[in-house]
């Protein structure tokens, strides 16, 4: 049995090739809904930026207005970033995903920003450091807003989870990120038509590669909800068991019980009758 501090080999947990596999498969399959939903969420993204370009000269002179936008422009990255990850991890498990589903990732945007937050905090200080610690925090960091949206955990409590997926498997990630980073470069060099069905093969890539990380750490496993149901089942016998007379067993009577009981169910007159009188002997000679 697989204890915590025992985990499958790392290219078991990251199998790039497998990622990517599963990626172009479910893009393939999902085409049309993950290509509207990934524009949408795109056009969010970006659409805060366009309007602060338009209106620069506006802007230069009204500072409240500058911070709206800020706002604004975090709102919108947020939830588009979010939305693409519920999407991604929902079309991979083979679930349907409605545009309800894309909103109501709105319920984790306090959580994702105050990660986002810690996390360029962490690996700030990491890049402090000559650079490299900086990488492994960010690679260590790097599903924080999975299990943010997956399983609906606080700042500090995805980034602990994080940390424990990722362990003993920063080789392999960095390395999946460079082929990721290769794949959205050759995506933009089709003179751009590819950039988009390039990222969406990379964002079905790194849903796979969370699910593999989570489902190979035991300390992340979920508890399985039939554990315990037996105790809790109060076994109730049938009605055919609970009204079927069971036979009461008697003991068998002695003998002499037998005889008692004989004697006094005979009648008046059986008792009356002698039994025949056993002959005598005399005891004096004959002549």
């Amino acid at each position: 049995m697989t204890t915590p501090t025992e985990l499958p080999k790392y290219r078991e947990r990251v199998a790039i090739e497998e990622s990517i596999a599963v990626g172009w498969a479910v893009t393939k399959k999902r085409f049309l809904p993950i290509f509207l939903y990934t524009s949408l969420a795109l056009f969010l993204a970006f659409l805060p930026s366009a309007l602060a370009a338009m209106a620069h000269d506006f802007l230069e002179r009204n500072i409240l207005f500058v911070l709206l936008l800020s706002l604004v422009t975090v709102v919108f990255v947020s939830v588009s970033t979010l939305g693409i990850i519920k999407m991604n991890i929902a079309f991979k498990r083979g679930q349907d995903f409605t545009f309800d589903d894309f909103l109501s990732v709105g319920n984790c945007l306090l959580n994702y920003v105050g990660a986002i937050i810690l996390s360029a905090i962490v690996v700030g200080t990491g890049l402090l450091f000559f650079i490299i610690p900086g990488i492994i925090f960010a690679i260590r960091l790097s599903v924080t807003d999975y299990f943010i949206v997956d399983r609906k955990m606080g700042p500090l409590q995805a980034m602990s989870a994080s940390w424990t997926a990722t362990r003993g498997c920063v080789g392999m990630l960095i390395l999946f990120a460079g082929t990721m980073h290769l794949l959205m470069t050759l995506g933009t060099l089709a003179f751009l038509i590819g950039m988009i069905p390039a990222y969406m093969v990379m964002m079905v890539a790194r849903a796979q590669v969370y699910d593999r990380l989570v489902d190979t750490c035991p300390e992340l496993a979920l508890p399985d909800p039939t554990v315990g149901a037996d105790s809790a089942v109060s076994v109730t016998p049938s009605p055919e068991v609970a009204t079927e007379a069971v036979p009461n067993v008697v003991p068998a009577p002695e003998p002499t019980e037998i005889a008692a009981t004989s004697l006094e169910a005979a009648s008046p007159a059986e008792q009356a009758v002698e039994l025949p009188a056993e002959p005598t002997v005399s005891s004096e000679p004959t002549v």
